[in-house]
């Protein structure tokens, strides 16, 4: 596992867990879908035109030369996340119904320096975006402005084939997520089928002591696990921790943390980070 990615996960999991940090709030009004709000908005009122949420999805960056580590991904599950080439923000997003971007999330974020660019705060503050094909503007409440172009015009998902990311692994266990909301997954020896959902994470970025620990909301359902006996069993508890889990959090387009909780609060034993195949 690379040291970027290993700060990733401590970053996220971090965050997840602590409480104690102030977080700042911008409205959402995410659909009951979990997706990402309207496609369609009058924009007379406001005065500029209205965003349509399907062109904001996908993977935007700075005009090189700029640090090309650094981008803000938009999902269609109504999540987004971003890093500034080392430090990292997430969060959810909307299109309200006159077709305005709205945004949540964290401010809560490491300071570590390197060929910093600021795209993680300027979603984060972001009041506004307009999209002209391959460009992004994005404008905050003091009328700042930061400029991103389009590298990417897919959202980051979740459907696909994952594994733990864990040491614990010993390679059987494995999740695959379809595109029909259905999942399946193995232990190496035992199975079974269900559905799932994904989407923004009510609360998430409000500084209280119930709000969400991660950008996502998740859940698995599924049926009874086969029950064979067998001596290679993976040594990740995949079954349990996929049924426990109630949030989700991207880590980059390749990584994604699963967190369980139980009593009402959040229960690190019941964490598990996967790895795309």
């Amino acid at each position: 596992m690379s040291d970027n990615l290993k700060h990733a996960i401590g970053t996220l999991a971090a965050g997840a867990l602590a409480f104690g940090s102030v977080f700042a709030v911008w409205a959402i009004a995410p659909n009951s879908d979990g997706h990402a709000g309207s496609e369609s908005g009058d924009s007379s009122d406001s005065g500029s035109e209205a965003l349509v949420a399907a062109e904001l999805v996908g993977r935007w960056q700075a005009p090189k030369p700029a640090n090309q580590d650094a981008f803000v991904e938009f999902t269609d599950y109504g999540l987004w996340f971003a890093s500034d080439g080392c430090n990292g923000l997430d969060g959810t997003w909307s299109v309200g119904d006159d077709g305005a971007l709205e945004i949540a999330g964290s401010t809560a974020m490491t300071l570590i320096a390197c060929d910093n660019v600021a795209i993680p705060t300027s979603v984060s503050q972001a009041v506004s975006a307009v999209v002209d094909g391959g460009d992004l503007v994005l404008t905050t409440a003091e009328g700042d402005s930061m400029d991103l172009v389009r590298t990417r015009d897919t959202g980051v998902s979740l459907v696909g084939t994952w594994v733990p990311s864990d040491p614990m692994a010993t390679g059987g266990a494995q999740i695959e997520f379809t595109s029909e909301s259905e999942w399946s997954a193995t232990d190496g020896c035992n199975s079974t089928t269900g559905t799932w959902s994904l989407g923004p994470a009510e609360g998430y970025g409000e500084a209280s002591m119930d709000s969400a620990p991660l950008h996502g909301a998740f859940t698995a359902d599924g049926g009874r696990w086969t029950n064979m006996a067998c001596a290679d069993l993976d040594e990740v508890p995949i079954s349990s921790l996929l049924h426990d889990a109630t949030f989700a959090g991207f880590i980059d387009e390749d990584h994604i943390m699963l967190l369980g909780s139980s009593d009402g609060g959040v229960d690190a034993a019941k964490s598990l980070t996967l790895e795309r195949q």
